[in-house]
């Protein structure tokens, strides 16, 4: 049952939820919260119905489990180097993978939805982190 409004209150909820944890410095919030986000927003996106084509859909799954795999890594990274350092691989690595994912929904003729999904989640994603690192709103 395809409920895409539910995933993205759960993964809109998560993301505040996750920001509040950074600006509070709640550890045991952030290591609740941090890895829920990637997977709700995987649900979220495939619940949505924008999977038409299937290659796009395997590129962005890649890159958003890359991405799940790098904030897991991070959320270490205080414990060991080598933490840091697979975090920084997988975020490259879905940032390969996001590259080739708009590279072909560009010029393979995808509809628009698609196309602007992608770059909502980049704006809101690039927002959070700028709240989080200048505090602009508390």
């Amino acid at each position: 049952m395809k409920q895409p409004k539910l995933y993205a209150l759960l993964f809109v909820s998560t993301a505040f939820v996750n920001l509040y944890s950074q600006y509070a410095s709640s550890e045991w919030l952030n290591l609740i919260s941090k890895p829920l986000m990637m997977p709700l927003l995987v649900a979220w996106l495939f619940a949505s119905g924008i999977w038409q084509n299937k290659k796009i859909a395997r590129y962005i799954l890649i890159a958003l489990f890359s991405s799940w795999l790098g904030d897991i890594f991070m959320i270490f990274q205080q414990r060991d180097a080598i933490y840091f350092i697979l975090g920084l691989s997988t975020f490259l690595m879905a940032h390969v993978f996001y590259i080739i994912t708009y590279k072909v929904a560009m010029f393979k003729g995808t509809n628009t939805k698609m196309r602007y999904s992608g770059q909502k989640v980049g704006c809101f994603l690039l927002l959070s982190l700028m709240w989080t690192k200048s505090r602009l709103f508390f």
